[in-house]
């Protein structure tokens, strides 16, 4: 059978133009015309945001402008936002989400997230204008109780000491390494002290000496924080000076300093000489009387851990009546809970060990109390009477190396060291966790 042909007039003419393109589109697949229709959705929306100052996609530069863009909600800039405490700091993280990695705003600064928040709490609280109710102090801690918690590692978070001080931990830590300024050559024995820096870290091969020191995190913000809540009290008052909590401003913060770097010596004298000098002569350190045997309680309680010297000579540097001769020691120590007698506990003012070298010491170990998930009557008995033994000296007491996993068991462990052990200083990381167990 044969076929008919078609003629030219039969044949129907091929579409041109903007119909053309219209029938290609219809054609394609519906899988592919929603993903051509959301790129140009997204490509709409990078230009908007690129052009708005807005976008987040790697472009730093961009992002800074941001914090100076005058249609921005300026945190920092504020003089009062009406709320203190976890509150406040997490209205800072929420509205700086990105910004944790983000280099300082100004030059030598530690972070975007902390730079705007240290510059909001210390806006407008010098100690020229002070008044205790619109103090650092105020602002930071208004509406925050006090905790029996150690912010474990405080120098990695993200606001070291403020953040602590938010979720109302009495008790932080620094880790110190001595570090010569620049390329300086280290030569401790013809050196001055203003050669060297006390660099914060964990680790002496990711420390920061230029920016993260113990003055600009710690001693520094300390002094402000103190100043502000203490306007016109010498030395010579009778009037007990404000500490940093603002509704329990009798209640001290315990400073650990662990001493890292092998020359202890060297990091003791600039402990003394040089970051803690403005806070001794204010008033504001504990320090332990050397005519009386006692601990007098300041603001401020600093306590040497890790490896600090013990030697009286170095201590007193060489002097029978203390080391800038007012028959003082400022500096106390941290003694081995599981070493304590009279000797040991004189100079201290706390006691702790690690969770594995106390159950070591009554024959058990981490395992079995992971495994179990608290610990049991024969171990709280027999820990207890370390607890017991370092009160009967008059000294705090904290376990540190508690697990932080299971979640469970953590809280568990928490609250046994509480209600059981009746230890002073919970070893926390995770502040939120603690501030609401």
């Amino acid at each position: 059978m044969l076929r008919k042909v078609a003629t030219n007039d039969n044949v129907e003419k091929a579409p041109t133009g903007t119909t053309h393109w219209l029938l290609k589109i219809i054609m394609i697949p519906f899988t592919a015309q929603y993903l051509l229709v959301c790129g140009y959705v997204i490509l709409l929306g990078v230009i908007l945001l690129e052009r708005s100052g807005y976008s987040a996609f790697g472009l730093l530069e961009k992002r800074q402008d941001y914090f100076h863009n005058s249609h921005a909600i300026m945190l920092s800039s504020r003089q009062d936002l009406g709320v203190s405490g976890p509150a406040l700091y997490e209205l800072f993280e929420k509205h700086l989400l990105d910004a944790y990695r983000i280099p300082g705003r100004y030059p030598g600064g530690i972070s975007t997230l902390y730079d705007t928040f240290s510059e909001y709490v210390f806006k407008g609280t010098s100690h020229e204008n002070c008044s205790v109710e619109t103090s650092a102090v105020a602002k930071l801690t208004r509406d925050v109780t006090p905790l029996p918690i150690h912010s474990h590692n405080d120098y990695w978070r993200d606001v070291p000491l403020l953040k602590g001080l938010a979720y109302g931990s009495v008790s932080t830590e620094a880790d110190v390494w001595v570090h010569p300024h620049k390329d300086h050559p280290y030569n401790s024995s013809t050196d001055k002290l203003e050669d060297y820096v006390l660099a914060v870290g964990h680790d002496e091969d990711y420390i920061d000496p230029l920016r993260k020191t113990l003055e600009k995190l710690y001693t520094d913000p300390l002094q402000s924080l103190l100043e502000g809540v203490n306007c016109g009290k010498s030395n010579n008052s009778k009037t007990q000076k404000n500490g940093v909590f603002y509704t329990a401003n009798h209640i001290p913060l315990f400073f650990y300093i662990d001493f890292k770097s092998d020359d202890n010596i060297l990091t003791y004298k600039l402990l003394l000489e040089k970051y803690f000098t403005q806070l001794i002569q204010a008033g504001y350190l504990t320090y332990y009387d050397m005519d009386t045997g006692k601990i007098i309680q300041g603001q401020v309680t600093v306590i040497m851990t890790g490896n600090y010297p013990n030697n009286t000579d170095v201590l007193d540097n060489g002097k029978a009546d203390g080391y800038f001769g007012d028959r003082k020691r400022y500096l106390l120590q941290d003694a081995n809970l599981l070493e304590l007698n009279e000797e040991s506990a004189k100079m201290a003012v706390t006691a702790s060990t690690s969770l594995s070298e106390i159950l070591k010491m009554v024959g058990s170990s981490n395992l079995k109390v992971i495994m179990r998930g608290h610990l049991d009557k024969e171990e709280i008995t027999a820990i207890k009477k370390y607890i017991d033994n370092a009160h009967s000296f008059d000294l705090k007491t904290r376990i540190w190396g508690v697990p932080s996993w299971p979640r469970k068991t953590m809280k568990r462990l928490w609250k046994q060291q509480i209600e059981d052990l009746n230890s002073d200083f919970l070893n926390v990381d995770d502040l939120k966790a603690a501030a609401m167990f």
